[in-house]
């Protein structure tokens, strides 16, 4: 990633408060819809090579698969998936969490997007098997 991550973390920290996130180190969590426990969780993850490269981990926990109130940190979520391309901006990083927001932000989406056959490639299992069996709409 070319911009600097504390850079980074200080333009998009602001913006995510105002959507809702709580910020615990570099995790942002959101309860993106209340009524059926469904979790947004965003992580800035440092590389373990280079002291400046950063990946971006996007995260959605349901709470009725978890163990868990709420999710600590990307890997307590049901669905995961890391961004691969350079974000140069807070602008382009804003883009992408609202983009994730749109797909999998609340139990009638990740149906919709369950159907459509087009879930993250981290996906446990038990989440499609849970949409699947709950429906449409519970």
């Amino acid at each position: 990633m070319n911009t600097d991550k504390e850079k980074l973390l200080s333009e998009i920290t602001s913006p995510l408060k105002a959507k809702g996130y709580k910020k615990r180190s570099t995790t942002w969590v959101k309860q993106s819809d209340p009524q059926n426990g469904i979790f947004t969780v965003i992580n800035i993850q440092g590389s373990q090579y280079d002291k400046k490269a950063y990946y971006v981990n996007l995260g959605v926990y349901i709470h009725a698969l978890g163990q868990k109130e709420i999710p600590s940190c990307i890997a307590d979520c049901h669905m995961q998936e890391r961004i691969t391309s350079e974000i140069n901006s807070s602008e382009i990083f804003l883009k992408i969490i609202k983009k994730w927001e749109s797909l999998y932000g609340s139990y009638e989406q990740i149906y919709e997007r369950i159907l459509e056959n087009k879930m993250p490639m981290l996906t446990d299992r038990r989440l499609c098997s849970y949409f699947l069996v709950t429906g449409r709409k519970r």
